[in-house]
């Protein structure tokens, strides 16, 4: 049976450029102002975003374990 994200996804799908993430219950997509408006008056739709850049702040951990890559088999350093 198709979900409620599956059956708007393809809904929308059909009016512009849609793109389904797996995993989160979300669909990203190109619509116009009609598709979007008809967006807004989904019952089966819980929010709008507009598309905007996001950053993550975020610290590498370095360990100490002398690998240089964890996939070369020889020892030599690149």
């Amino acid at each position: 049976e198709e979900s409620d994200l599956d059956g708007v996804a393809k809904e929308y799908a059909k009016a512009g450029q849609v793109r389904q993430y797996q995993g989160l219950s979300s669909f990203s997509g190109k619509l116009g102002m009609e598709q979007l408006g008809d967006l807004q008056k989904d019952r089966r739709v819980k929010s709008i975003e507009q598309d905007q850049i996001g950053h993550l702040d975020a610290e590498q951990v370095t360990f100490a374990w002398g690998l240089d890559r964890i996939d070369q088999r020889n020892m030599s350093l690149d």
